[in-house]
């Protein structure tokens, strides 16, 4: 496809791309747009072409429209429009006509690059426009001269519309001509976005509103939040809109299907519009003024009692409660229980839908009417907002004089039944709560707590009393409640379980090993063996564990994945539990033993070396090695080790530089140690020698008297 320019004759484009290869083009028409063609091929497809101009350079951009696949397309012919009309339906699309050899078709292009550029350049200028009206105050050039210049162009229209909504709703945009109101309006109904109406309905003053066409917009799409904001606004009507929204309401419950959600959605906005009448404040929003509210509260309770008194046989207060389950507006609810609305006879009805709807304020009013006391402790620890207070509604009962003996009872056995609520709720609150008000013991609690975790909970809050507050008595001088709660640590936290047995002294030592060996903790096992003086049980118990990690050093791939770093470190941690144990009891034990101990683990860090082929696995075994070489200084001879080392089989290759590394690091630790020794010997000498100089200057000094007779005598 060649493109020339007709009044010079010169060659624009060459366009060697626009269709398949193999066919040859039939027609080409441009569109209203001069940057937009299509184009047909012999082989009976549609391809539309956008032409570009970039910096110079000129491009065209091809698109299918129509495959030849779904029919042959063999004529074409753009069809022309009139672009001069300011809100034409499809002034920013351009039509085609495609016809076969038995159908005519007409298909829609849409000019979507551009549109979308104009509609970022119109949010982009409309704002600077009405920010310099709202400055200067002259929002009547706002919505005369400007907006009837962006009103020309649909687009720009558009844009300026939906501008305007941040302003309205931020309060700075209060009041908007009748006819802007009215293309507002019809623009967002025809985006389908009428609650975005709703919203700044709300804010704008209706004094500047078509009633009329409001409010019949807002009935005819059920836009009930703006319809009892105009009605209380513009015509200080509150009970209006109630008595029309109910009977909307009672229509849709009388045919006995299901609530739908718009007609849920408007039971909870009238339960939450008469608890703001019944409080006194405006609705959905601000504060109404003294005498108003006075007045509207008194109309309110006056209503509901006419209500309830005329349509009690239609069961009313039945239609309320399904709403409210239904809705979940509580709050309503409550205003009506404590004004007396609703009758006792209903109570029980009331409980069982408040307990399927969780509405626990109610329930509690509900229970506290009935002195039911435990059960409005229930309704505390099932709420998440309320369960905190738990702890204190169980001490105002319990001191309370007006609380008979029996329902302190009921309550306390209510309150051990959920022991283990109130531990997930707050730990030590519930030790406290359990050692000084309800005389409870640990056997007590252990009897109610089956499931050993929330035991496991109670007693580290219990023992954990230098960090409480509370006067209780501490219970971590018993044996049997320590050892009870180490038998937990072994099953819930064994890392932990070390330095329990390192700190508390109540545990008997016979008691504490019988339980750790029972759920194999083998690093506590080895502490208390070690500590009862068995040091060859405990070195042989971490040597056990060092090994069988060991062991998985062939399995695990130790450069290429995370477990592999991971089970390098437990080796490693492992191996210095033993270095650890051995360093601390080298000095208690003879040559021989201390030799046993130090080449047993030895053996042990050298034995993978046999099996690795990986040159980077024996790397790190062979540092294995010299730690544990490193930490034999100073606790075997140098000797010893080094025969050790030459003898062990996985050196005996009589190559120098498999060994040359550990030798050399063996010996500059020895030449360091020594350095060390001589600075430190010389820093004695000269600290000595100073302290002689100064004793013997003291010394040959003579001493002038400062009276004549002799101070000592």
């Amino acid at each position: 496809i060649l493109m020339y320019d007709v009044t010079n004759g010169k060659l624009l484009r060459t366009i060697t791309d626009a269709h398949p290869p193999g066919t040859a083009v039939l027609h080409i028409k441009f569109t209203d747009d001069p940057t937009l063609a299509v184009c047909n091929d012999s082989g009976g497809s549609v391809f539309e072409l956008n032409f570009r101009r970039l910096m110079g350079v000129r491009s065209c951009e091809s698109r299918c429209l129509f495959s030849g696949s779904r029919g042959e397309v063999c004529a074409i012919q753009t069809l022309h429009l009139n672009k001069n009309i300011a809100d034409h339906p499809l002034r920013d699309r351009h039509m085609l006509a495609m016809g076969t050899l038995t159908k005519v078709g007409v298909k829609v292009i849409k000019q979507l690059f551009y549109i979308k550029v104009l509609i970022e350049f119109y949010r982009n200028v409309v704002p600077i426009c009405v920010n310099h009206c709202l400055h200067i105050g002259r929002v009547d050039v706002l919505f005369g001269r400007i907006y009837e210049r962006f009103r020309v162009d649909c687009v720009a229209h558009g844009a300026f519309l939906e501008c305007l909504e941040p302003y309205i709703l931020n309060n700075q945009l209060q009041s908007i001509s009748p006819e802007v109101m009215q293309d507002f309006v019809t623009h967002y109904q025809a985006k389908g976005m009428l609650s975005n109406v709703e919203s700044c309905l709300l804010h704008l003053d209706v004094s500047s509103l078509d009633l009329h066409q409001v409010l019949h917009l807002c009935w005819a799409h059920g836009l009930y939040d703006a319809i009892i904001s105009i009605h209380n606004r513009s015509m200080k009507d509150y009970l209006g809109p109630l008595f029309e929204l109910l009977s909307i309401l009672e229509a849709a419950l009388g045919t006995g299907a299901p609530l739908s959600e718009k007609m849920t959605n408007l039971g909870n906005k009238l339960l939450v519009y008469v608890s703001c009448c019944l409080a006194g404040v405006g609705y959905p929003h601000g504060v109404l003024d003294e005498e108003t509210s006075t007045r509207l509260k008194k109309e309110v309770i006056f209503t509901y009692q006419i209500l309830l008194y005329l349509i009690f046989f239609q069961q009313f207060v039945d239609i309320l409660l399904q709403v409210m389950l239904e809705s979940q507006g509580f709050k309503a609810l409550v205003e009506l229980l404590q004004c007396g609305f609703i009758k006792m006879s209903y109570t029980q009805r009331l409980v069982h839908l408040a307990e399927q709807a969780s509405f626990y304020k109610v329930l509690r009013f509900l229970h506290t009417q009935q002195r039911r006391f435990d059960l409005v402790f229930v309704a505390h620890i099932r709420d998440p907002a309320e369960s905190e207070n738990a702890f204190a509604y169980i001490q105002d009962i319990l001191t309370n004089p007006s609380t008979t003996d029996q329902e302190k009872e009921t309550l306390k056995n209510k309150v051990l039944e959920h022991i283990k609520d109130l531990i997930n709720i707050n730990g030590k609150k519930s030790v406290n709560l359990v050692t000084t008000s309800l005389q409870g013991t640990i056997q007590t609690i252990a009897a109610k707590l089956h499931v050993s975790w929330y035991l496991f909970l109670y007693l580290v809050c219990s023992l954990s009393y230098e960090e409480s507050t509370y006067d209780a008595p501490n219970p971590s001088n018993d044996p049997d409640t320590c050892e009870l709660y180490l038998s937990l640590m072994c099953q819930f936290n064994r890392g932990q379980v070390v330095a329990f047995i390192q700190e508390c002294e109540a545990c008997r030592p016979h008691k504490a090993l019988e339980i750790v060996r029972r759920y194999r903790v083998d690093s506590a096992t080895a502490y208390l063996l070690e500590k009862s003086g068995d040091v060859s049980a405990a070195f042989n118990i971490l040597l056990s564990v060092a090994n069988e990690k060991i062991k998985l050093l062939n399995e695990v791939n130790l450069y290429y994945s995370d477990d592999g770093h991971l089970h390098l470190q437990e080796v490693m941690s492992s191996v210095d539990d033993v270095i650890g144990l051995c360093q601390r009891n080298s000095s208690k034990l003879q040559e021989k033993q201390r030799e046993k101990l130090w080449f047993s683990l030895l053996d042990v860090v050298l034995k993978p070396q046999y099996h690795l082929v990986d040159s980077d696995d024996h790397e790190d075994v062979k540092q294995l090695a010299q730690r544990v070489l490193t930490s034999m200084i100073g606790h075997m001879t140098l000797p010893a080790v080094l025969q050790k080392i030459i003898q062990d089989p996985a050196y005996r290759s009589g190559k120098f530089g498999e060994i040359r590394s550990l030798l050399l690091g063996m010996l500059e630790t020895y030449q360091y140690e020594r350095t060390l020794l001589n600075t430190t010997l010389q820093l004695l000498a000269r600290h000595r020698h100073t302290s002689m100089s100064n004793l013997h200057r003291n010394v040959v000094r003579g001493v002038s008297p400062k009276s004549q007779y002799c101070l000592v005598c």
